[in-house]
């Protein structure tokens, strides 16, 4: 989730989801948004990566703090496959 949003710079839910989708983990089933703000918050608390919606800017989600990332890479490895594991279950 962390590199969808990150490589878009600026995404909507509604094309996360169709990227979900994409995905086998899917299994054809729609990402719930209660399950997405789940792990965006869980990304925020274990990895002070913060997701934020531009209301403004047509509902799409960012990354705040960019320059972190950057930074800390194999931190936004490990977030990415704690989230897709989570998915599995």
């Amino acid at each position: 989730m962390v590199d969808t949003i990150y490589q878009a710079d600026g995404i909507t839910f509604e094309e996360i989801n169709e990227k979900w989708l994409r995905n086998s983990m899917s299994e054809g089933l729609d990402l719930p948004l209660k399950t997405f703000h789940n792990h965006r918050k869980a990304i925020e608390n274990t990895f002070d990566i913060n997701i934020l919606c531009d209301k403004r800017g047509g509902y799409k989600y960012y990354i705040e703090n960019v320059d972190d990332i950057e930074k800390r890479r194999y931190q936004v490895m490990v977030a990415q496959y704690i989230c897709s594991e989570q998915f599995n279950k």
